[in-house]
């Protein structure tokens, strides 16, 4: 059995309103939404890795980037 850690987090309470409100959607508690949600975020970081490195090897430039996040109607930092 492997062992568990307690962690706490600081949140305002309008995060904390839009995480409940998730977790009853989602039918699970906040603790559950919150572990599901982590892993997810490991999950997009190692897939925006891959995406940056393929970019990156068959020359996709920042300003091409910019380029389509500006075309695509998107936030450039995201």
């Amino acid at each position: 059995m492997s062992a568990l850690e307690r962690m706490s987090i600081s949140m305002t309470p309008s995060d904390r309103a839009l995480i409940e409100a998730a977790a009853k959607t989602a039918g699970v508690s906040v603790s559950a939404w919150m572990v599901h949600a982590a892993r997810e975020e490991a999950r997009w970081a190692v897939a925006n890795q891959i995406a940056d490195e393929i970019a990156a090897e068959v020359g996709v430039t920042d300003t091409d980037l910019a380029w389509a996040a500006e075309a695509l109607g998107l936030d450039a930092d995201v």
